[in-house]
């Protein structure tokens, strides 16, 4: 199995522990950072995820992982909340933060500006409307030439 088909199924399995309990199961990464390798799943639910959620989709997706052990060699797992700073990766995502301030990154300038700031106001399939400013003036920016989406965090 390459790295996405584990994802893949990690994200079956973790979703069927985690959706009875009011978790959502937002995303799974297996990634190799300085010689380890870390399998980390990112759950979330609408009051926000504390150390306990954590603990408790970790002990129980343990035993699913050392069942079908779908990963050959040694890793570490991680169960986390989204964190602040977590790029917005799909549809999902975006309609959770519909009405928050975002910072999207361009790959190249749109309207003469690689990086926007404003607050989500609506997305489809093609573009993504942002509000700026008090005045909320719209700004639609085609999906296509966005890099990366976050949600902009004021402190």
């Amino acid at each position: 199995m390459n790295k996405k088909e584990v994802c893949q199924k990690v994200l079956t399995w973790a979703q069927e522990i985690a959706e009875p309990l009011g978790i959502e199961v937002v995303d799974v990464e297996l990634e190799k950072e300085h010689g380890e390798w870390y399998l980390r799943i990112f759950i979330d639910k609408p009051e926000g995820i504390n150390i306990d959620d954590c603990e408790m989709i970790s002990r129980q997706i343990d035993p699913v992982l050392d069942n079908h052990d779908p990963i050959p060699f040694p890793y570490h797992l991680e169960v986390s909340s989204l964190g602040l700073d977590r790029p917005l990766k799909n549809d999902q995502d975006l309609a959770r933060s519909l009405g928050k301030k975002v910072r999207i990154s361009l790959f190249a300038p749109f309207e003469g500006k690689k990086e926007w700031i404003g607050t989500l106001r609506a997305f489809s399939k093609e573009r993504v409307v942002i509000g700026i400013g008090e005045e909320m003036l719209e700004t639609s920016i085609p999906r296509n030439q966005i890099a990366k989406i976050k949600l902009e965090i004021d402190f």
